[in-house]
């Protein structure tokens, strides 16, 4: 009899426990997709929060001087470095296809539609054909007097604030060094004019502001670099074209007087 009572006791037992059995699994299957929620919202809170702390980081470094300098710098880097690109490109010129179209015209006798070519024409191969066409009925001496000038007022124009892309390029990383000792001088006097228990946040952020000070100088002398090595190897270039053209010129000039001779002595 305590048997059977015990029994009925248990099952009755079982069946009221049965239904919240079955919502508490229902609630572990949702439980997955509210923790994937609050993870991410958890996340994106910690992103903001760090957001929010490198902006404070880069506005309490931005009132350090050698930062200003750095800032100022890299738009004068930008500034000169677009602009010689974009004067160097407009002195380029096909030499070899522009020297082919003014040597068609010598061969025919048509010097002053050459002369128009040339002044019609940019750069400086343009400018060495005009001279070398223009003093060819004069003395050697007084045409390479003529070039030598047009390469010496010509040349110091495509090499025009190189020197001081480079010079920025090398000073960057000297002015990050000297803001980035500001920084730990001001650090170690915070830390003497406040307690013994100093905060690991406070050393966190004057570290985050050298390093970030230093990245910076480290970039701009990067693309300084890499901006002068570019622009240089151009004027090379253009200045390799101009001695090439010159001698290009004057040797089929001197072929064109060769065969003329030859035509005279057999008339």
């Amino acid at each position: 009899m305590n048997t059977s009572s015990f029994d009925d006791t248990e099952s009755g037992l079982l069946q009221n426990h049965l239904p919240s059995t079955g919502i508490s699994l229902q609630r572990q299957k949702r439980c997955p997709i509210r923790q994937q929620i609050c993870n991410f919202l958890n996340q994106i809170s910690f992103e903001i929060y760090r957001g929010c702390a490198f902006i404070a980081t880069v506005k309490s470094m931005l009132c350090n001087l050698p930062a200003w300098v750095l800032f100022l710098l890299s738009i004068l880097l930008v500034l000169y470095a677009l602009e010689r690109f974009l004067f160097l490109h407009s002195k380029k010129v096909k030499s070899r296809h522009f020297l082919d179209g003014i040597v068609a015209l010598l061969k025919k006798k048509r010097y002053n539609e050459a002369l128009t070519v040339c002044e019609e024409s940019p750069g400086m191969v343009a400018l060495m054909v005009k001279t070398v066409l223009v003093f060819r009925d004069k003395g050697p001496n007084e045409l390479s007097n003529a070039t030598n000038g047009i390469a010496l007022q010509e040349i110091p124009l495509l090499e025009r604030r190189l020197p001081s892309i480079q010079l920025i390029a090398k000073v960057a990383p000297m002015i990050s060094f000297v803001g980035v000792l500001q920084i730990l001088a001001k650090m170690l006097n915070a830390m003497a004019h406040t307690s013994a228990y100093f905060s690991s946040n406070t050393i966190i952020s004057f570290m985050q502001q050298s390093m970030i000070l230093i990245s910076f100088g480290l970039l701009i002398n990067i693309l300084g670099t890499l901006a002068y090595a570019f622009l240089h190897g151009q004027v090379k270039h253009l200045i390799y074209d101009m001695e090439w053209s010159y001698n290009e010129i004057l040797y089929h000039m001197a072929n064109a007087k060769e065969n003329d001779r030859n035509v005279d002595k057999e008339v």
